[in-house]
């Protein structure tokens, strides 16, 4: 398996990403047929694809420091590429959207606005995830943007598929737990952090009274 993702790495991630949900959502159209119900489940699917593929990315530094393995080396060295995957997702889901809108003449159409906030940060950060475009913006401003947006994107995510268990527990607790238990990382990693440099601190203070 190690052997497999080291041979899928870098844009090879994302055309195998965008071959895999293009056909599921050819599959579903010519077997189930074009019409409003299929449509919505095009939707649903890659809503939850870029779901997986965003905590792929969200836990993929905070897993390396907690511990390094092969796995956590594979998932930092590509988390922009996994980054691009979710933006690709998310254009077969803008076209299931349109799509569902053109079918039902607009009446589908339900406003979010954090949901709009969402795609609007998830393009920012998927176009400044290459050197050259992050240099446009600085690296002061390209911090803020991918701290703030990764972890907006996280509370969206959890707040949609949260929403989603009055529907169906069975199919949305699990992406609740997924979500939950990547963030159990981000933190167990912070507070980690925290302590090595609070002990540091410490031990220089210490050798400093010493001198």
């Amino acid at each position: 398996m190690i052997a497999v993702k080291s041979r899928i790495s870098g844009w090879k991630i994302v055309y195998l990403s965008a071959a895999i949900i293009g056909t599921i959502f050819l599959i579903i159209l010519f077997f189930n047929g074009i019409n409003e119900a299929n449509i919505r489940l095009i939707i649903r699917a890659t809503a939850r694809i870029s779901c997986i593929l965003f905590v792929l990315i969200f836990i993929a530094s905070s897993l390396h420091k907690i511990r390094s393995s092969k796995i956590s080396k594979w998932l930092l060295k590509n988390r922009r590429y996994l980054g691009v995957s979710v933006a690709v997702s998310h254009i077969y889901h803008t076209i299931a959207i349109i799509g569902l809108l053109v079918m039902t003449s607009g009446k589908a159409y339900n406003f979010d606005p954090a949901g709009h906030i969402g795609y609007i940060i998830l393009i920012a950060m998927t176009v400044t995830s290459f050197e050259r475009t992050a240099a446009l913006i600085g690296k002061t401003v390209w911090k803020r943007l991918h701290g703030v947006g990764i972890y907006y994107l996280w509370f969206y995510f959890t707040y949609l598929f949260y929403l989603g268990l009055e529907e169906s527990i069975s199919i949305y607790l699990p992406f609740v737990l997924l979500l939950v238990l990547a963030m159990i990382i981000r933190l167990t990693n912070i507070i980690m952090t925290n302590k090595l440099r609070s002990r540091g601190e410490k031990k220089n203070v210490s050798e400093t009274k010493k001198t």
